[in-house]
C-alpha cells in the first residue's frame, strides 16, 4: 500500500509538471507566432513605405520627362536650321550662395538640334552651381544616323566637346572638317530658374530638343570668385573660347509632323 501511494504522488507530480511544461510551451509558441506576426506586418509596412518613397522619388526625377514636357511639331527633324540670333542688350543680377553673377545679354538665341553629347556638374564649385550641364548639340545634315554616327564624342573635359572623325572619305564627302564643325556646337548652359533646369537635366542623348534664351557674358566683380565667360556669338569658331553660353528661358522638345 505504501508503495502504491508513493507510486500515485509520484504521477501526480510528474502529471503535473508535464502539465505545466506544455502549458508553458505553447504560451511561448503563441508569444513566439505572436512576435513574428508582428515583426512581419512591419516589415511589409516598412517594405511599402519604402516602395512608396522610392516611386515618389522616381515621379520628381523624372517628372519633367513624364509630365513637363512641351513639343513644338516641325516639317523635318532631318533638316534643323542654322540657330537664330538678333541683337540684345542688358544685364540681370544673379545671386548663388550669396555671390552675386551678373549675366549680360549679348543675343537673343533660338536653336533647334539634336542632342549628342551631355556633362552634368555638381559640387559646391559656383561655375558647376550657375551652370550644372554642358550639351552638345548638331543640326542641319548632322542630324541624320548615318552622319552623327562618324563622331565620336569621346570626352566632356575641361567645359570642352572633345570628339574625332576617323572616316576620312566620309569627312570629305560631307564638306570637310570646316562644314561639320560649323553644325556642330558645345554649349554651356545657364538654367532662368528651376523649373528650366529640372529641364535641362531630363534632356538625353539622342533627343531633338529647341532651346530659347540669350547668348550672354556671365562674370563676377568678386576677385575670389574671378569668373568670365563670354559666349561665342557665330559657329564658325573653333577650340577654347568658341563655346555658346546660353542663358535658358524655354525648353521644348522636337516632334515630325505626320
Amino acid at each position: 500500500m505504501k508503495k502504491r501511494k508513493l507510486h500515485g504522488k509520484i504521477t501526480e507530480e510528474v502529471y503535473k509538471k508535464e502539465v505545466d511544461r506544455i502549458t508553458y510551451r505553447d504560451e511561448n509558441n503563441k508569444k513566439v507566432k505572436s512576435k513574428v506576426k508582428s515583426n512581419k506586418k512591419k516589415y511589409i509596412i516598412i517594405m511599402i513605405i519604402f516602395i512608396l518613397i522610392g516611386f515618389i522619388l522616381l515621379l520628381y526625377i523624372n517628372r519633367y520627362y513624364l509630365f513637363g514636357r512641351e513639343y513644338v511639331y516641325v516639317d523635318n527633324l532631318y533638316n534643323l536650321k542654322d540657330p537664330i540670333q538678333e541683337k540684345a542688350s542688358g544685364t540681370k543680377k544673379i545671386t548663388i550662395d550669396g555671390e552675386n553673377v551678373f549675366i549680360s545679354r549679348l543675343y537673343s538665341y533660338k536653336i533647334q538640334a539634336r542632342v549628342i553629347d551631355t556633362k552634368q556638374y555638381i559640387g559646391f564649385d559656383l561655375l558647376n552651381k550657375l551652370s550644372p550641364e554642358d550639351m552638345g548639340l548638331a543640326w542641319d545634315f548632322m542630324v541624320e544616323d548615318r552622319n552623327i554616327d562618324k563622331i565620336n564624342c569621346y570626352s566632356h573635359s575641361n567645359r570642352l566637346l572633345n570628339y574625332r572623325i576617323y572616316d576620312n572619305s566620309w569627312l570629305e564627302s560631307a564638306g570637310g572638317r570646316e562644314r561639320v564643325n560649323q553644325r556642330v556646337s558645345n554649349n554651356h548652359l545657364i538654367p532662368a530658374d528651376k523649373t528650366v533646369k529640372g529641364k535641362l537635366l531630363s534632356i538625353k542623348k539622342g533627343e531633338y530638343v529647341e532651346l530659347e534664351g540669350y547668348l550672354v557674358t556671365a562674370y563676377t566683380t568678386d576677385s575670389d570668385s574671378n569668373i568670365y565667360w563670354m559666349s561665342s556669338d557665330t559657329r564658325t569658331d573653333t577650340g577654347d573660347g568658341a563655346c555658346e553660353v546660353i542663358y535658358v528661358t524655354d525648353v521644348k522638345w522636337l516632334k515630325q509632323k505626320k
